[in-house]
């Protein structure tokens, strides 16, 4: 509809132009997308190497990683036993008082539980100083770290 007022050899003409510049157009979008085929695929292979360069670095000698092990764990044991020992302040300073001359007779617990609660429900907390906190973590950190030691297979050098 659009060629009407066109001869013949403008037409091939036009046609020809438009076929030349859409196979010039679309080799382009060939060369450029195989380029990025093969900058992607490099990119690739530098990226793999890199890890692989990285992980013989960060690798470990097998000791030296169960040393890591052994003491995160004991560390992590430490901690959790300063946190149980510390809520379970209450009923150890209620143990203390039941096992003291400060109760007897009848109702020994009521007794007991007036003494240790005293001051208010926070009193038990209170007497867990900074040292008591050190010693906790110390006791149960270095003996999670023995049974460890104690209890795992030996790793040969090599």
């Amino acid at each position: 509809a659009g060629y009407e007022g066109m001869s013949g050899s403008t037409v091939e003409r036009t046609a020809r132009l438009v076929r030349t510049k859409t196979e010039a157009a679309a080799e382009a979008a060939r060369t450029r997308g195989s380029r990025l085929v093969r900058t992607v695929t490099e990119d690739s292979i530098a990226l793999e190497a890199s890890r692989q360069a990285e992980a013989e670095v960060l690798q470990l000698h097998a000791s030296t990683e169960e040393s890591v092990k052994v003491a995160y764990r004991s560390t992590g044991l430490g901690i959790y036993a300063v946190v149980m020992r510390f809520a379970g302040m209450p009923l150890e300073r209620l143990a203390m008082v039941l096992n003291s001359s400060q109760v007897s007779g009848q109702g020994q617990l009521s007794q007991a539980a007036k003494i240790v609660f005293a001051d208010g429900a926070m009193a038990p907390f209170r007497t867990v100083g900074r040292a008591s906190l050190v010693a906790w973590f110390l006791q149960y950190s270095v003996m999670g770290c023995v049974f460890q030691v104690l209890a795992a297979p030996r790793v040969s050098d090599e």
